[in-house]
């Protein structure tokens, strides 16, 4: 499921710093100069990268390009491939427990997600500010005169990428590593000039800073700067789950520059037991479970302020619509259910002003300018008529 490659920034002895107690087996290498001249029992993957104080961030995207361009096929198996630097110690019982709820399907990238801007003639950058879901008015304003690429990336210590997505940026060639500036920020930049070209959405999976520390808890799945490598530390960790992903997407602009714009994923996904392969859910908020629903909605859309009661209520709504729409379950007494839902719900939901284009978006998937929902169908664009008009909401 997944596979490791541990960047090593100077000559040391290859090994994998984990957090539990190695309960599964992780196939990992490590990822060398072409010098590299350390005994080693475990796999090494060299590379024509060099090592050396002055070349040191040079080095590090090296060796993270080539780990990405060959893991896909030393490791087919893998559904994930990871880079880990040397003084990151990662909670792989965990990790693994959480990428289950990842669809192999997607572009998935994992990370700390920070954000930086690189003018693409002089390569010097400048830091914009840190999470996935940063306002895009903050990545507008980061971004400064022609030629530059604005564009979150992935915090050097670990940086996880779904196969698929492997193997698409390693078709994209960098013309220098020197250029790259930092090795995290410039490999973000490369990320996002390989998706311009290759037509790629990704899904970014963001650890936060709950998940991504320089000290152990219980939600910790990557303890970052460990600089005594002759060190290892182990933890308990509850987490099983990330949150809803935010899809990320490059856009040029006029001024030859490139902007990478994110939105909340068209997730959920939903599993169709026949064929096993995950599909778009097409009425996300009628298959939430009621106990998540406000706190996903909550963190999603940042709905703050609304009680469980309140959103519970228009998920039974649209749940009851989403019956009536059906042709083998018509039946009054479901529309009266649904009428009677609406009711209840109609003055709390004109008192808090939800937004009606996020809760277009999130019950019946997302609006083109065409009319069709993403993921959706022409029945649950019939229950979103219906269910405005009983809300007494304008479309």
């Amino acid at each position: 499921m997944l596979a490791v490659g541990v960047i090593l920034t100077k000559p040391r002895v290859c090994r994998l710093r984990r957090g539990d107690e190695e309960e599964h087996r992780i196939p990992f290498r490590c990822v060398v100069s072409r010098s590299y001249d350390q005994p080693s029992r475990a796999s090494l993957l060299r590379t024509p990268c060099e090592d050396g104080a002055a070349v040191k961030q040079a080095s590090c995207a090296c060796k993270t390009f080539f780990w990405f361009l060959r893991a896909p096929s030393l490791h087919p198996d893998a559904a994930f491939i990871a880079k880990v630097e040397d003084d990151t110690i990662v909670h792989y019982d965990a990790l693994l427990s959480v990428l289950a709820s990842v669809p192999r399907s997607t572009y998935a990238w994992m990370s700390l997600f920070q954000w930086a801007a690189q003018q693409q003639v002089t390569f010097r950058g400048n830091f914009c500010g840190t999470g996935a879901r940063m306002p895009q008015k903050r990545v507008e304003e980061c971004r400064r005169g022609a030629n530059v690429v604005t564009t979150a990336f992935a915090s050097g210590g670990f940086d996880l990428r779904g196969a698929e997505l492997a193997s698409e940026t390693g078709r994209c060639r960098p013309a220098a590593f020197a250029n790259f500036g930092s090795c995290d920020g410039g490999h973000g930049v490369h990320m996002l000039k390989c998706m311009h070209r290759r037509n790629i959405t990704v899904q970014m999976h963001d650890l936060e800073w709950t998940s991504w520390k320089h000290f152990a808890g219980p939600q910790v799945l990557v303890l970052h700067h460990v600089t005594d490598m002759s060190k290892n530390r182990h933890w308990k960790v509850n987490l099983t789950r990330m949150a809803s992903a935010v899809e990320g997407r490059a856009h040029a602009m006029a001024n030859k520059s490139l902007i990478m714009r994110t939105r909340p994923s068209s997730r959920p996904w939903a599993r169709d037991e026949r064929s096993q392969t995950l599909r778009p859910a097409s009425t996300a908020v009628a298959r939430m479970e009621q106990a998540s629903l406000s706190s996903e909605l909550t963190s999603e859309y940042g709905w703050h302020g609304y009680t469980s009661k309140d959103l519970v209520s228009v998920s039974a709504v649209s749940g009851s619509l989403a019956r009536a729409q059906s042709p083998t379950r018509q039946s009054r007494g479901t529309e009266a259910a649904a009428k009677k839902a609406a009711s209840a719900t109609r003055t709390n939901v004109s008192n808090k002003r939800i937004d009606t284009s996020h809760l277009r978006r999130v019950v019946f998937g997302r609006q083109t300018s065409q009319g069709k929902g993403e993921g959706g169908s022409s029945r649950s664009m019939g229950s979103a008529k219906v269910l405005y008009s009983l809300l007494g909401l304008n479309r």
